[in-house]
Order: structure tokens, then sequence, then C-alpha cells
């Protein structure tokens, strides 16, 4: 045996061995940090967010989510490349959709009726949604002041609504927020 030959067996032997025992890391499980990062709570039963992940999906189960409200529009869910809605089916969470945005879907009152609907009969938790939580917000600080009377101030705590434009439109009224 040549000692050329001898010295590239020595290394490939010495690879070969250092590769079988290298440790094996076990990759660990990305643990979806939405509920903490992207979803506010309203109150004990209704929460806002944008729009969940794949990977945010078992969250919601684990946090006792029921229901999903979505305010996108179906053309921004065509855009997203995984179906929310077969997801949500599967883990066994009820999923309904109310699209607001553009011009195929403008803000009005319809909306806030439709979330009225599901929100009647709903004794669990739902999380409201849309692409940043903005559409959502809205409707949601329209539903505080429309079905629980609250004061246009405090629903706009309580749901850290953007203000003005949307929550009139669903309103279909202006409001005037006196500074205190």
């Amino acid at each position: 045996m040549s000692k050329q030959f001898r010295g590239v067996l020595t290394i490939g032997i010495l690879l070969l061995v250092s590769a079988c025992a290298t440790k094996q890391v076990k990759e660990e499980p990305v643990v979806s940090n939405f509920l903490k990062e992207k979803v506010h709570a309203v109150d004990d039963l209704m929460l806002i967010g944008s729009q969940p992940k794949p990977m945010d999906m078992a969250a919601l189960k684990e946090a006792g989510i029921k229901h999903v409200v979505s305010f996108r529009t179906p053309e921004e869910m065509q855009d997203l490349d995984f179906d929310q809605q077969a997801l949500l089916n599967e883990l066994g969470i009820q999923y309904s959709s109310i699209p607001m945005g553009g011009n195929d879907y403008p803000y009005t009152r319809k909306q806030l009726t439709a979330l009225s609907e599901i929100l009647s009969g709903e004794s669990e938790k739902i999380l409201l949604h849309c692409g940043s939580g903005y559409r959502a917000s809205a409707v949601a600080v329209a539903w505080l002041i429309e079905n629980q009377g609250m004061p246009v101030d405090e629903a706009l705590q309580h749901a850290q609504g953007w203000w003005p434009s949307p929550l009139e439109k669903v309103m279909e009224r202006e409001f005037t927020l006196v500074p205190k």
C-alpha cells in the first residue's frame, strides 16, 4: 500500500468516525407566540388579533378558542399559502367569514349585524381577526357600544380600536372625542 493511499484512507476513516460520533441535535418544536404577541383580550371570551399562521392554530385550540371570525376578504384569504378554514375545522374550531375591506366589501353596518348575530349565541372564546387586527377591532368596538351600551372611550380602551374612520362607517355615525 502506498504511503499516499494510507494517508487518504486514514483521513477518510477519521472523517467517517467523526461523522458517526457527532451528537444528533434534536430539533425543538416551534412554539407559537401568536396569543402573546398578536392577540388582545377584549374580555374573557372575545379576542382580537391579526392573521394567524398555520403554526398558530394549535395554540388557538389550547387557549380554548372555539370560534374564529375573519374579516378578511375572499381575495385576501386566497392569497394565503394555507386553507385557514380547513385547518380550523380539523381542530374542531368553528370558522365564520365576514368580509370587510376594499370596494367590494365596504365598511358598513352589515358587518356589525353579522357579528352581533354570531355573538348572540356564543358562550365560548372567540377570536376576531383580519390582516392586522384593524378591521376586527373596529367591529368589536362598534359591538361593545351597540350591544353592551359601553361608552365610546371605554370601548376603545377595551378593544384597542383604531380611530375614527372604520368605527364611524360601521356605526354609520360620527364621533367626537373630547380630551379630559
